[in-house]
């Protein structure tokens, strides 16, 4: 894309209802501070030259991309079906492309993502046209932190002691906390489809970049000396919050009721002063999981339509299988 073009196809993927001129100035100008490179930028032209529909993918740890689309005007689209079209294609050629990329972290980008709001019909649309998978409707809970009391550690079962990641696995804490989930997606409810076919190692790569990682509040579920489960918090010091990154058991402790003491104490280990609320993302078909952050008090506040579409291996083509 050239320089020329760049402000018109970041006016397309602003907010369309408001100051499309100074929202574009502002995402260019924040850009470099937020990791976000311009370059990595689609779009699909009219006949007179002039940007049509555009696609910018943001590259994130554990070798993944975000994509996000250009909207509709506050009318909507003049053509839709070839608005349609046009994103799609954007989107496919975003993804043809970062198969190639060195990616964020010099090793290749493996997985693109999108996270449309289900009343994005538009997106949504696109997503599936351009060969992306669907993986899960995600809803997204939150409750005041200050509802958590810090209690002490609870008297676990025999054999079952928790304790912060640095203290289990010391200087292998990636490659074992990477083993370990591996273990705890087995009969997942979680976005069961993305089972497997992400190495592990990205995936912990990917918590570990979630808001600010402390040791401390990532707490691993040992049974008898094994690590057998974990709950992983991270503090987002810009939002007053702690968001709950992941959750789960190996087999081995699944149905022993330690789901709703662990999470507790979890929490309660993370008040402090300037600290608001806890936020976690849920499959909705996850019955199990809701339940337990219902009982927590977490309500719904906002929701998303999760695709996924791996990059290597022959699935830039436009494979039929997802990455988690």
């Amino acid at each position: 894309m050239q320089e020329s073009q760049r402000l018109a196809a970041v006016r397309r993927l602003v907010n369309q209802s408001g100051d499309r001129e100074a929202s574009a100035r502002r995402l260019i100008a924040a850009a470099p501070a937020h990791g976000i490179d311009l370059d990595l930028m689609w779009a699909t032209l009219t006949p007179s030259g002039a940007i049509s529909q555009s696609c910018l993918a943001v590259l994130g740890a554990g070798r993944t991309a975000m994509t996000f689309l250009s909207e509709p005007g506050p009318e909507g689209d003049t053509h839709p079906a070839g608005a349609l079209s046009e994103r799609g294609a954007c989107l496919d050629a975003a993804c043809r492309e970062l198969a190639h990329h060195p990616g964020k972290a010099g090793t290749g980008v493996m997985m693109a993502q999108g996270l449309p709001d289900p009343s994005e019909a538009w997106a949504i649309e696109a997503y599936r046209r351009a060969a992306f998978v669907h993986v899960g409707d995600l809803s997204y809970l939150r409750r005041a932190i200050s509802g958590f009391p810090a209690i002490p550690e609870p008297a676990w079962p025999a054999g079952v002691s928790v304790a912060p990641i640095h203290q289990c696995f010391g200087d292998q804490g990636r490659e074992r906390l990477a083993e370990l989930l591996a273990r705890t997606y087995e009969g997942t409810l979680d976005c069961p489809e993305l089972c497997g076919l992400r190495d592990p190692l990205d995936v912990a790569d990917s918590h570990m970049a979630t808001g600010v990682f402390d040791p401390s509040l990532w707490l691993i579920v040992l049974d008898r000396g094994k690590a057998e489960g974990c709950v992983l918090l991270s503090r987002n010091p810009e939002l007053r919050g702690v968001e709950l990154v992941y959750f789960g058991f190996a087999p081995a402790l699944r149905g022993r009721g330690l789901a709703a003491p662990l999470l507790n104490y979890a929490v309660g280990r993370c008040r402090a002063p300037g600290v608001a609320e806890l936020t976690c993302a849920v499959d909705e078909r996850n019955e199990p999981a809701k339940r337990l952050y219902e009982r927590a008090g977490m309500r719904r506040f906002s929701g998303r339509v999760a695709f996924v579409r791996p990059l290597r291996g022959g699935a830039e083509t436009g494979g039929s299988r997802a990455s988690r």
